[in-house]
């Protein structure tokens, strides 16, 4: 009798070992009355069930014969057992270590259906498998083989025996059907719940139309002005000018004066209009195109020096003729070089950085040509290349060739052989406050066409060698340092090694020298004005072969004050003078009320 307890007591032991087992099977609807059967154990039939109630006082009372359970069983209450360690096989609690685990043992220690989530029962198990393919003993024409597919791959919960195999024909108990439903119905509420987490809740969808209520009135303003725009803005597409060019431009008007000790005073009202088509087709390039009208004659037809030029001065045609006056188109080669291909019209300034920000524009900038930049800059002027290369965010190369009549394939004309300038400047800004650049020009122009300091200085230092054809070297040194955020200086200095170039001037040489600093007072008084000084030698011949150097010492000095009345609308007043400008101890003062319109 004893003999027979202490076996049944290994059976139901066994069984209540399954339950650590943890169990993965396809969700199974279970109909009320249907039972799933274990292996039939090998149990005496005169062993009595009240001998089993004694052993397990907190239990209940299985049968006998074959342990079938109902579907919705009554479990008995089983003694606590420890977690069994995954490097032993699981044994019943009431068993004694030294008992050995019968054949008819529901709860094999060898489960086929594990959950991943509880701990071996063997050590060197197969684990969690991601493919079908990994289980030797399954193959597509098993009858559960797409079931099975659907756990590994998308629920993850299937694991396998060391061997590879998964062993389907092995029967199942209740216990680990029970656990691997459980883990799989885990599993899926974890799917669920990663793909509700940012849903909004029922408050959340009650507080919205709470709000669309309280603010119906609102919300079909709104409608109605966004179906306004909408409108609007389908009107602008259909009549647009252009998918991919901007239309801008400045007009400015001037009433200007200029007298001296030796001339007599003459005052002009002015104008220029310029209209430019900004056109883009990547969104990394430009397609610039001018047009300009303008009736601005310079004074120097009646002071007789370039030294009285204005920024804004020139004509076109007979007087206010429509001229293309340039074209150009500019693209990022790679993000560290952009390249500068002119057809017309392009000047150094406009591709280099003349280290003069508040008096280089010459619609809000500087009131003289000479106030404006370095006279360097304005050496090259027509068709040609530039390649703007950074080395790094503080640190530029910037190389330029441009020639003055291209176009033309006369005699001392085209893109090499009539007037032309090359420029190289290597520009240093190490932040928004400091910039210095050294620069270096080679100029040549046939005879009758020489202008060596850009139109600015003395008629001499524009034409050191009368008529005859000139090449020069011209240095120069800028420099820009922002104080404050009211107060900018400024500063050039450019040095002229001239050449004559035509027979009975070969082998002369010019030296010709200009200097400036200029200040500038940034919203001074209100936002957007500028006050602006400007101190300087225009440019001079120092010494020369040819003629004897201008004696004498000449200076320019100006003075402007900028009214920023809006983001489109200016107005500046200001005088400049220059003293002894042709050697002649002569001075001449030019006054200037300047409007400039932006758009």
């Amino acid at each position: 009798m004893k003999y027979r307890q202490c076996r049944e007591r290994r059976v139901l032991g066994v069984a209540i070992a399954g339950t650590v087992v943890a169990a993965t099977l396809p969700v199974l609807t279970l109909g009320e009355g249907v039972a799933i059967a274990a292996e039939p154990s090998q149990i005496a039939d005169d062993i009595s069930a009240e001998s089993i109630a004694q052993d397990f006082p907190s239990g209940g009372n299985p049968s006998t014969e074959n342990f079938v359970v109902d579907a919705v069983p009554s479990l008995p209450a089983l003694p606590s057992a420890p977690v069994p360690r995954a490097d032993a096989p699981a044994r019943p609690a009431t068993a004694s270590p030294g008992d050995p685990i019968g054949a008819g043992n529901q709860a094999s220690p060898n489960s086929a259906f594990l959950n991943p989530a509880s701990p071996s029962i063997e050590a060197d198990s197969l684990g969690q498998i991601t493919s079908v393919s990994q289980l030797s003993d399954v193959q597509p024409t098993d009858w559960a083989f797409q079931a099975l597919q659907s756990l590994v791959e998308r629920y993850g919960c299937i694991v396998g025996y060391p061997d590879g195999t998964f062993r389907g024909q092995r029967a199942l108990s209740r216990y680990e059907f029970a656990a691997g439903l459980n883990a799989c119905l885990d599993r899926i509420n974890e799917l669920i719940a990663a793909a509700t987490a940012d849903m909004a809740t029922k408050e959340d969808l009650a507080k919205v139309q709470r709000l669309q209520e309280e603010f119906a009135t609102e919300l079909a303003s709104i409608r109605g002005r966004v179906d306004n725009l909408e409108a609007r803005t389908a009107q602008l597409e259909a009549t647009q000018f252009s998918t991919t060019t901007k239309l801008v431009g400045d007009a400015v008007f001037g009433l200007s004066s200029a007298s001296g000790s030796e001339i007599d005073s003459s005052t002009i009202f002015s104008d220029r209009l310029r209209l430019g088509l900004n056109t883009t087709f990547s969104g990394q390039d430009l397609l610039f195109t001018r047009l300009q009208a303008a009736n601005t004659t310079s004074f120097e037809a009646t002071t007789g020096t370039p030294q009285s030029r204005l920024s804004f001065d020139g004509t076109t045609g007979n007087g206010n003729d429509v001229v293309l006056d340039t074209l150009r188109y500019q693209f990022f080669f790679n993000p560290k070089l952009r390249v500068t291909v002119s057809a017309t019209g392009t000047e150094f300034d406009d591709i280099f950085a003349t280290l003069n920000p508040e008096f280089s524009d010459d619609v809000v900038g500087s009131l003289s040509r000479f106030g404006q930049y370095n006279p360097l800059y304005r050496l090259g002027d027509g068709a040609g290349l530039g390649l703007n290369y950074d080395f790094s965010k503080s640190l530029n190369l910037s190389l330029a060739y441009f020639a003055d009549d291209a176009g033309n394939p006369a005699d001392k004309a085209g893109l090499f052989n009539g007037q032309f300038a090359a420029l190289g400047q290597l520009t240093y800004q190490p932040n928004d406050r400091l910039g210095i650049g050294l620069a270096y020009s080679r100029y040549y122009a046939p005879g009758g066409q020489a202008q060596v300091s850009g139109g600015t200085g003395s008629v001499l230092a524009n034409q050191p060698f009368a008529d005859a054809a000139t090449a020069a070297d011209v240095y120069a040194l800028n420099a820009t340092y922002r104080l404050s955020s009211r107060f900018n200086l400024s500063g050039w200095y450019g040095y002229t090694n001239a050449q004559g170039e035509s027979s009975g001037f070969r082998g002369d040489r010019a030296t010709i020298q200009n200097w400036a600093v200029t200040l500038g007072f940034l919203d001074l008084l209100a936002k957007g004005n500028l006050a602006g000084i400007v101190f300087g030698q225009p440019p001079r011949v120092t010494d020369s072969d040819y003629r004897s150097d201008e004696a004498g010492s000449t200076y320019h000095v100006e003075a402007f004050y900028r009214f920023r009345f809006s983001e489109h609308f200016a107005l500046t007043p200001g005088l400049f003078v220059t003293n002894n400008p042709e050697r002649d101890g002569n001075s001449i003062w030019v006054g200037t009320l300047r409007t400039s319109f932006s758009f």
